[in-house]
């Protein structure tokens, strides 16, 4: 510890009455000028009547609702954009093929996709809420 801080130290302790034969030299008049306007800076904090009156709860139930309505709209914002793609790839592919073989593939997908969808659906059940 430098020399200087460990005056500092002793005058912080004769200020506050800890060390009674600490003499401060003559030098630190500044300092103890700058102690005491902040003494009296915190004197004004006390005198402050802050109003610490905050319900967390209903801080914390905004951010649900407001993580809630962001998950939502990008939600929104891909089955909108899966739409539109499902619609692309069908108007795309009804002009390359001819309508014929896009009914073909239809049919074995409308008979063989809820055969697939069953133990995925019974796979990822939604969890129940506690």
């Amino acid at each position: 510890m430098d020399s200087k801080e460990k005056i500092k130290d002793l005058f912080i302790d004769s200020y506050y009455d800890e060390e009674k034969e600490f003499q401060p030299p003559a030098d630190f008049n500044n300092f103890s000028e700058k102690l005491n306007s902040s003494l009296h800076l915190m004197d004004k904090l006390e005198e402050l009547d802050y109003d610490l009156d905050v319900n967390i709860l209903d801080i914390i139930n905004t951010a649900e609702i407001i993580v809630n309505k962001r998950k939502c709209f990008k939600e929104a914002v891909g089955f909108i954009f899966c739409c539109l793609c499902m619609i692309s790839l069908a108007l795309v592919s009804i002009i390359v093929f001819k309508t014929k073989f896009i009914i073909y593939v239809e049919i074995i997908l409308s008979v063989l996709l809820p055969f697939a969808l069953i133990p995925l659906a019974s796979h990822y059940k939604p969890k129940e809420e506690i």
